[in-house]
């Protein structure tokens, strides 16, 4: 059975950002700001095209914005909980 320290030591190297991927979705939201961009300038801004395709680029990233702050919070939280093992 690991310690209290190496349990705190094994938390936070779960909560390293190599195990939370908060940066690939950073880049998600990027790309998605790509696409918006994209569309805007190639789609007339007043078709039925032109909304349906921005309102869905909104809403992924929204969804991505959503993942990345529960990634946060888990990271919080296992974080949190290796200071907890290391008392």
């Amino acid at each position: 059975m690991a310690t209290f320290g190496e349990q705190a030591e094994q938390l936070r190297a779960i909560a390293s950002s190599e195990n939370i991927p908060i940066g690939v979705l950073l880049s998600a939201q990027q790309q998605l700001d790509q696409v918006s961009g994209q569309v805007t300038g190639l789609i007339d801004s007043s078709s039925e095209h032109y909304n349906n395709v921005i309102g869905m680029c909104s809403a992924a990233r929204d969804a991505v914005g959503n993942a990345i702050a529960a990634l946060k919070q888990m990271e919080t939280a296992i974080h949190d909980a290796a200071d907890h093992h290391s008392r």
